[in-house]
């Protein structure tokens, strides 16, 4: 987990070291959309927030994570 800090947004540098990767590869993220961000001519605007959620989901867009309520039983196709 990121330690608390004043600022509602998070560094390349400090979610490169909580990940364990390089800059150079959350960079990589960023530019192909994978990382939730916003970017401001050359600058990267990424809340703490939105990166926890991105973390907690794997990666995942939440609606991909998210339990389906319609979903079938696993052995809805068996006759009892």
């Amino acid at each position: 987990m990121i330690p608390e800090s004043k600022s509602s947004r998070i560094t390349v540098k400090e979610i490169a070291a909580d990940l364990a990767v390089s800059e150079i590869f959350v960079y990589r993220l960023l530019l192909r959309r994978e990382l939730p961000a916003i970017r401001l001519h050359t600058h990267w605007i990424i809340t703490r927030r939105a990166y926890e959620r991105w973390k907690d989901n794997c990666g995942m867009p939440e609606s991909a994570t998210a339990p389906a309520d319609r979903a079938a039983p696993h052995n809805a196709d068996r006759i009892q």
